[in-house]
């Protein structure tokens, strides 16, 4: 019976409930570990509660007379809880998988997010790279015994342009 009072304390749940809170507001790694933690906590009880249950189910089918009618109604109730935590169990252990599904789902939204900008920032400057690479072809050949400060200003607009356009945004959690 001391497996199904631990099993009853609401502490796990409420744990849960709480890290499906931090899951929608702000997913990181230390929730995936938290959420990886806790399931194993179940995975526990559960293999735990199991060998539990099939006792007690044996106690109240026992026909032996070991145990004695006016107890049967205790040995049932204590088969309904036991049946009751290991429902339990297996109802958070679903919400964790669903946790877990939620938390790379999020991630992969995340990382959706970053790969839209990188591709806005490759499809403006690709042609741009092609078209300051013939430029600067242009400008180097007749301008190859005179000093140009073309290139070198031209390189420093676009690296103020990126890092301008990058800054907004927050690429990692």
């Amino acid at each position: 019976a001391g497996v199904i009072a631990e099993a009853n304390d609401i502490s796990l749940s409420e744990r849960i409930e709480d890290m499906e809170e931090v899951l929608v507001a702000r997913p990181d790694e230390d929730l995936l570990r938290h959420i990886y933690g806790a399931r194993r906590e179940c995975l526990v009880l559960r293999r735990h509660i199991r060998p539990v249950r099939e006792i007690v189910a044996a106690l109240e089918r026992d026909e032996s007379g070991l145990i004695r009618p006016e107890t049967r109604p205790y040995t049932r109730d204590l088969y309904d809880h036991a049946i009751q935590v290991y429902e339990t169990t297996e109802n958070l252990r679903d919400t964790m998988v669903g946790m877990l599904e939620m938390y790379m789902s999020s991630i992969s939204n995340r990382m959706n997010e970053v790969m839209k900008v990188l591709t806005v920032i490759a499809t403006i400057f690709i042609p741009l790279t092609f078209i300051a690479g013939i430029a600067l072809v242009a400008f180097f050949v007749p301008l190859a015994r005179k000093p140009s400060y073309i290139p070198k200003g031209a390189q420093n607009l676009l690296e103020g342009l990126v890092a301008s356009l990058t800054a907004k945004e927050t690429y990692y959690a």
